[in-house]
């Protein structure tokens, strides 16, 4: 059993030393916007799908249809200027022992874009794709996968889908492409993440519940970002899906969590509540 814990420990180390130095190589580190990064876009252009548009005026909705997307694909969602929408898809080569190799073009035709929609269809490719797309913040993004509604709400953070799974997005599609070329069995979706001086992103099953009420309503499932002070306090709670039920908001305020210890001192907390009948 230690043989194959070293082992996968060893692939983890590799496959993270392997990706890094891509992201390096290819200037995926570096913001969209910053001169390094539009040197590299322009190199890697047939490569990397990338779609751009204006919202028309008054459209408050934006809906991002993803068809055939797979369980180890990354789709991360990030706030941007209002009225813009940027959509960009690349995929990552991994050789048989999961180390990435390069990047595999995808074509532009994946991707139809109009003035409030964005729709994706998955290329029959052995690649792992990160689509990264970055959306007005004042604006309501209706994810939506294979037909099922998985997100529904304003990007004010961002936002990852992995497997149908909210967690804590990323800054830059350098980030993003990290994240997805790392193996399945070694991405921590469960591990505390800095946001910002203060404030860390943690998954829901690692705080402790001093007091909660049932939270009532009839909706199969129910998502929702929590805002929570260092005394363990809700301060804000954002809902993530379609039609919250009736005082869904006022009743998670109500629930009290042990404060979270970062070196012995209590921080604050950002994380997704779910739930699903």
């Amino acid at each position: 059993m230690r043989k194959n814990l070293l082992k996968t420990l060893v692939l983890a180390i590799a496959a993270a030393v392997s990706i890094a130095g891509l992201a390096l190589a290819r200037g995926w580190t570096n913001e969209p916007g910053g001169t390094a990064a539009r040197q590299e876009e322009k190199r890697f252009s047939g490569r990397i799908a990338r779609k751009q548009a204006k919202l028309k005026a008054g459209v408050s909705v934006v809906t991002i249809e993803l068809n055939g997307v797979r369980e180890a694909d990354v789709i991360n969602l990030r706030p941007g200027p209002e009225g813009q929408l940027d959509v960009r898809v690349g995929g990552l080569l991994r050789d048989a022992a999961g180390s990435v190799i390069g990047a595999e073009s995808i074509p532009d035709s994946t991707i139809k874009l109009t003035a409030e929609t964005v729709s994706f269809t998955r290329p029959d490719t052995h690649a792992v794709l990160v689509l990264d797309a970055v959306v007005p913040t004042p604006v309501q993004t209706c994810v939506v996968v294979d037909g099922e509604v998985v997100l529904a709400s304003s990007i004010s953070e961002p936002l990852s889908i992995i497997g149908r799974r909210i967690s804590r997005g990323h800054q830059n599609l350098g980030e993003a492409f990290m994240l997805g070329g790392l193996p399945s069995n070694v991405r921590r979706p469960d591990k505390p993440v800095k946001v910002s001086d203060g404030v860390m992103f943690v998954p829901f099953e690692k705080l402790q519940i001093l007091k909660s009420t049932m939270v009532s309503g009839e909706a199969s499932r129910l998502r929702a970002m929590l805002s929570i002070d260092e005394s363990g306090r809700v301060m804000s709670v954002k809902p993530l899906a379609e039609q919250p039920p009736s005082g869904f908001e006022e009743e998670i305020r109500q629930w009290e969590f042990a404060p979270y210890l970062i070196e012995g001192r209590a921080t604050k907390v950002i994380t997704i509540y779910a739930r699903d009948n």
